[in-house]
């Protein structure tokens, strides 16, 4: 209960509710009028190749979602060695969300445009070690992506909030105080891809803090391959990795890295299954835990667009 409670709170104070009323206002703008059967008018709205046409509720987005980012809302169940400072535990991570596309401004070829959405995710960490499965962190997020593509190049921009729990077991067990670690940010994100290759490079701006001591500014890059040849049971190769540096790290990088085979379409909309062997080396991406320097490796089954 103690949980739900912090997440009621942690969506309510994202203060997103006026940007979404005037969305959902638009939204029902473009849909009404349409004369047509009500199957028709459905397939119109949910096809993401259509170009030249406008549509509300798109299916998939016009930029990817990041392979190797820690914090890429989308469902997933990682198992994990963690070296901590003051254990080392076997974990199991899990994560539940997506991104989901409100309305697109289409552009003159399929897939171009831009579009805005909101997207939403839990991110929990567990310890496999102790009888109870105590879980460690939680982390609640909540946000208004504005995405844009054009032909290879696209950028995202993104108002977001986040808000981070550690779990009552751990609290106990260790004898910790918890802060109170909620905030928000302002991202900027600009890709480029090229015959399967793709690179990234943006930042973000988080304010509106809860504590005092915390830093503002985070830089972000990355690159990731997308394999074309097909393998093993119609499966692709796919490899990431993610580099976060922090203004309240002293700038060190964290670095998260992904080498696996996907399955499932390739286009926008279309589901995919990816099974990844993943590696984490930085300060822990995990709320509640931000100060602590960790190494962490595993293997990680991830479903989402």
């Amino acid at each position: 209960m103690p949980l739900l409670r912090r997440a009621q709170f942690a969506f309510l104070h994202a203060l997103f509710l006026g940007p979404l009323l005037w969305l959902s206002q638009t939204v029902l703008a473009a849909s009404v009028g349409d004369d047509r059967p009500v199957g028709q008018a459905a397939s119109s709205l949910v096809s993401a190749d259509r170009p030249g046409q406008d549509m509300a509720y798109p299916v998939g987005d016009v930029f990817r979602p990041l392979l190797a980012d820690p914090r890429q809302p989308r469902f997933f169940v990682s198992l994990r060695e963690v070296d901590m400072p003051a254990e080392r535990m076997t974990t199991v991570a899990v994560g539940f969300g997506e991104t989901f596309g409100l309305y697109r401004f289409a552009g003159s070829a399929a897939d171009n445009g831009v579009q805005i959405g909101l997207e939403g995710g839990l991110f929990a960490l567990f310890n496999l070690d102790q009888p109870t499965r105590e879980l460690v962190n939680a982390d609640y997020s909540i946000g208004v992506p504005l995405t844009w593509r054009q032909g290879d190049t696209s950028a995202r921009v993104r108002l977001h909030h986040q808000s981070s729990h550690l779990g009552e077991g751990y609290l106990q067990r260790v004898n910790i105080k918890p802060i109170l670690l909620s905030y928000e940010t302002l991202s900027v994100l600009f890709s480029r891809e090229r015959q399967g290759l793709r690179l990234y490079l943006g930042g973000e701006y988080r304010f509106n803090f809860e504590m005092d001591s915390l830093e503002h500014v985070v830089w972000q890059a990355g690159v990731e391959y997308y394999g074309t040849r097909r393998l093993w049971g119609g499966t692709r190769l796919v490899a990431a990795m993610d580099l976060k540096s922090l203004q309240q790290h002293q700038y060190a990088i964290d670095t998260s890295v992904q080498i696996g085979l996907e399955s499932g379409g390739t286009g926008p909309g279309q589901r995919r299954l990816r099974v990844a062997l993943e590696g984490y080396r930085g300060h822990s991406p995990d709320g509640q835990l931000f100060s602590n320097f960790i190494t962490a490796y595993g293997v990680g089954f991830y479903l989402g667009l």
